[in-house]
């Protein structure tokens, strides 16, 4: 799952001509400084934290009999900024909803093909230039009536669980773009209170991504609505993540072209990365099938 991408390991310093690729396979040493900046994860900090957190786990029943990995654990503390109780907090409602709700529940082949077939879930080739993993959901490819509104979010949890498992994505987060256009007002009633508090929930409190931005373009009226509710639900920091723009190529104003496909503005053209990122999902979700509750080695 992983392609030599050697260059452009000076991203942060401004001498980087073109964006980093999805596929890593190694940890450029200006995302090991920048880990150290803003995360304060030196050397010594990642062992202190991580003995602090196994020491926390030990002595919750909940966890005991789960053999976690250490590379797993560490999403969570890089998640948090090595603030061992959050990132503690994060474990023990990730590991909750994995044995309790329908979201962290294992996808059959059938939905999962159904899901990647239907193109409702976009992941870039080109990351942003702070390191980032770009994602499209695009509702307007979205059939309730074949796709339940849980398989689908069974399908985006199992990509951001792989995404973690990609030291670059642990450190630089995710930025989100929400495409809204051509989707029907009736898919809308999906959309409920309860619903959304599940979202929250899951997205936001259970896995340890750091999302950096999460933009809606071509937003009808009821998406309104929908953030009327959410920002009610969401900490004052993750409601300052949300970005409604007025046009779809007002994207650009934060994201390279070179990274954003052409239909919205963007130089990437989807016949010449479709294949590969479809071919990353089937392995991701191969992955996901026999990753154990306690998680997964890190990709490199």
């Amino acid at each position: 799952m992983n392609a030599n991408s050697k260059s452009g390991d000076n991203a942060l310093d401004g001498e980087q001509s073109d964006p980093l690729p999805f596929l890593m396979d190694h940890l450029p040493e200006a995302f090991s400084r920048k880990a150290e900046m803003e995360l304060h994860e030196t050397l010594e900090k990642k062992f202190e934290s991580l003995i602090n957190l196994r020491k926390m786990i030990k002595g919750e029943k909940t966890l005991q009999n789960i053999d976690f990995h250490h590379d797993f654990l560490r999403q969570f503390l890089r998640g948090s900024k090595h603030d061992v109780q959050k990132a503690f907090s994060v474990l023990k409602n990730f590991v909750y909803n994995m044995k309790n709700s329908s979201l962290f529940a294992p996808m059959t082949d059938e939905a999962f093909e159904k899901v990647k077939q239907a193109g409702i879930v976009k992941l870039l080739p080109k990351r942003s230039p702070e390191g980032c993993v770009v994602i499209i959901a695009k509702y307007a490819n979205w059939n309730p009536s074949e796709i339940s509104m849980i398989e689908l979010n069974q399908f985006i949890i199992m990509a951001m669980q792989e995404c973690l498992r990609d030291q670059m994505t642990q450190i630089n987060g995710m930025v989100c773009i929400h495409d809204w256009k051509d989707m029907s007002y009736g898919y809308f009633r999906h959309f409920t209170p309860r619903y959304l508090h599940n979202f929250v929930n899951a997205f936001f409190r259970c896995i340890p991504i750091r999302y950096k931005s999460i933009n809606s373009i071509n937003h009808p009226a009821p998406v309104k609505f929908m953030w009327a509710i959410l920002r009610t639900i969401l900490t004052e920091k993750m409601r300052k993540r949300f970005v409604f723009h007025s046009h779809p190529k007002d994207i650009l104003e934060h994201i390279p072209a070179t990274v954003i496909p052409e239909e919205y503005g963007g130089l990437l053209k989807e016949e010449l990365y479709e294949t590969t990122m479809s071919n990353w999902l089937t392995d991701a979700f191969k992955y996901q099938k026999q990753c154990p509750l306690g998680g997964q080695s890190n990709y490199y």
